[in-house]
């Protein structure tokens, strides 16, 4: 008899998760006001990502698309905020529709580049971030974004070109500086990495990476630039 009930109470219990996923499937089909235009959501939407509160934002973007398919921002914010939360195939999709959209979007090309990265698919991220430096040489992530791609290949030099490229257009960007000085690491060219990595530790402050301090040391002292012991 214990068993019956043990039994009839699990039976339940599955029951009211089922019902329970069911309805909260139906809420957020229902979750968008059709009488609400797509760029009332999409101001949401915007709104939520600022906030950095992503699965808000997500919602938000969606019924943006689902009022307005061809909105091209809500594809590409959507799919932001879908790689910040790591889900990185649902992002490479809306950054790829954002594109089939409006190929002249620098933004997504950058985006798609991100994940390919993640993808360990080095030649696909070169070629998505060249497109989009093509559209927008003056966006100085976009460059740093390729010196990335370039580096996760051992394309040193190429990957210190665009490197410097970001820097030139914003000469405070710390992370620019990491990747430069260790584009001449890799170079063994330690003299300019040693300029470079001091360029990002000067930047970074406080937060600088504690690895790239440890090598900057090392590189002082192998260059006797330094009196103190190893």
């Amino acid at each position: 008899m214990k068993s019956f009930s043990k039994c009839l109470i699990c039976s339940v219990v599955i029951l009211a998760i089922l019902l329970s996923s069911l309805t909260a499937s139906a809420q957020t089909d229902d979750t968008c006001d059709t009488s609400l235009p797509a760029s009332a959501y999409f101001r949401r939407g915007n709104a939520a990502f600022r906030d950095k509160d992503y699965e808000t934002a997500i919602t938000e973007y969606t019924c943006a698309i689902k009022r307005n398919p061809t909105s091209t921002l809500a594809f590409l914010y959507r799919g932001s905020a879908h790689y910040y939360l790591e889900q990185y195939d649902e992002a490479m999709s809306d950054y790829t529709e954002a594109v089939k959209l409006d190929s002249t979007q620098a933004e997504a090309y950058m985006g798609q580049a991100a994940v390919y990265m993640l993808y360990n698919m080095p030649d696909e991220a070169i070629t998505a971030a060249r497109n989009g430096v093509q559209l927008d040489p003056e966006d100085a992530d976009i460059h740093y974004t390729l010196g990335r791609a370039y580096a996760m290949s051992r394309d040193y030099a190429q990957s210190a070109s665009s490197y410097k490229n970001a820097i030139s257009l914003e000469p405070h960007y710390a992370d620019a500086y990491w990747g430069l000085g260790s584009d001449y690491d890799n170079l063994m060219m330690y003299q300019p990495a040693i300029s470079a990595y001091q360029h990002y530790v000067d930047l970074a402050g406080d937060s600088a990476d504690e690895g790239i301090v440890a090598r900057l040391d090392y590189l002082k002292h192998l260059l006797g630039l330094d009196k103190s012991p190893l």
